[in-house]
């Protein structure tokens, strides 16, 4: 999955070019301004009322809502990470815990630029030599950051797959897409997608 990375690279670039035409900025700005709305009290919040849990339990899972809302600065930071997510098509953030005290929980979520960072899924597969039946599928996901211009696979000595950047455990990213895949499945669209042809136009 990561060889595509490079077109995605270039495809969150040209969404950016496109977000810059007058026209489409406008149009953002209403539906960002439709979508997030800040000054008529909290603009998110998680409904409890259908969890089949007591609520001791759900007064935990809105506890801990309430601590990542405010790690976010949602209220003041919401507009802007909405409109970032519908531009770029998706959001990375990092999450920050302190090694020495892990109980602690998380202590910071730090906004990470998409065009910096891929998600990796290696799968190996081992097959019976016999019958050529595949006997176990092993599959490895991580993220990979990097800030050089092209982040793909590159050949090492040994002739195996590398991949320039540093590798990143999945658990330590959240990331959201846009949830609109191309023809083949394989990579991620932006909101924006449908639009760039007729910015092209208007330019």
């Amino acid at each position: 999955d990561g060889t595509d990375s490079g077109n995605d690279r270039e495809l969150i670039t040209k969404y950016r070019a496109s977000a810059e035409h007058p026209e489409c900025d406008t149009a953002i700005d209403d539906i960002v301004n439709e979508s997030i709305v800040c000054d008529m009290g909290q603009p998110v919040e998680v409904n409890l009322d259908d969890l089949p849990y007591e609520d001791e339990v759900k007064k935990k899972i809105q506890n801990e809502f309430d601590h990542i809302f405010k790690l976010y600065n949602f209220g003041e930071h919401g507009s802007e990470y909405f409109r970032k997510w519908y531009i770029d098509g998706r959001i990375y953030f990092h999450i920050v815990v302190d090694s020495n005290d892990p109980k602690a929980g998380i202590q910071e979520l730090r906004y990470i630029d998409p065009v910096h960072m891929k998600k990796v899924r290696e799968v190996k597969s081992e097959h019976d030599k016999l019958s050529g039946v595949k006997l176990k599928e092993t599959i490895d996901e991580y993220f990979v950051y990097s800030e050089t211009e092209y982040m793909g696979d590159i050949i090492g000595a040994s002739g195996a797959n590398q991949l320039e950047g540093v590798k990143v455990a999945p658990e330590a990213i959240i990331y959201v897409t846009s949830g609109i895949m191309d023809s083949t499945r394989k990579r991620v669209l932006g909101h924006l997608h449908k639009s760039m042809k007729l910015v092209n136009q208007l330019r």
